[in-house]
């Protein structure tokens, strides 16, 4: 095992719930390219709460293979953004749901220092951003492109969040 700064990519999804899983899925997947990353580089999907109960998303998610992470509400409210919405805000609380979620979740991996990669992306009805970071720690090197951060996974953490702030939190099931 070695020390080494293992990547942390997270994609943060939005979407009304008119948004289909094809639309979901073709804005992650341009958010993707214009990052030059492929999807199992991707930690995971992150969003809120509430729209992680969303059909479009949750399949948009499953059918690249990516977890999905979902935060309170309350919690991205806090998150400074570039691109805030005070239609967003009006809606659901937080004047950001997909710059949010992918910098939290980066942040809540221990992804430091947490910055947009690829910001607020925007189609009919859904949003997509991508959040970068690099965890230190010691780390080993599968024969595929899978790291072990702290004896976790740390590519694909496999798991959805229950409703709370973040990992770390002292819970079993936290990962990275």
């Amino acid at each position: 095992m070695t020390r080494a700064a293992v990547p942390v990519a997270v994609i943060g999804a939005g979407a009304s719930t008119r948004a289909g899983a094809a639309e979901v899925g073709a804005l992650l997947d341009a958010v993707l390219r214009e990052a030059g990353v492929r999807a199992g580089a991707v930690w995971c999907v992150a969003t809120a709460d509430g729209r992680g109960g969303e059909p479009a998303v949750r399949a948009a998610a499953r059918d690249r293979g990516l977890p999905l992470v979902a935060y309170p509400v309350p919690v991205l409210a806090r998150i400074e953004v570039p691109h805030p919405s005070d239609a967003v805000r009006s809606r659901t609380g937080t004047a950001s749901v997909a710059e949010a979620a992918a910098l939290h979740a980066v942040r809540a991996f221990g992804g430091a220092p947490a910055r947009l990669a690829v910001p607020k992306r925007a189609s009919g009805y859904a949003t997509a951003a991508l959040a970068t970071g690099a965890v230190e720690g010691d780390a080993e090197q599968d024969e595929g492109d899978t790291f072990r951060h702290n004896g976790a996974e740390g590519v694909k953490p496999w798991y959805l969040l229950p409703e709370r702030d973040a990992p770390g939190d002292g819970d079993s099931e936290d990962c990275p």
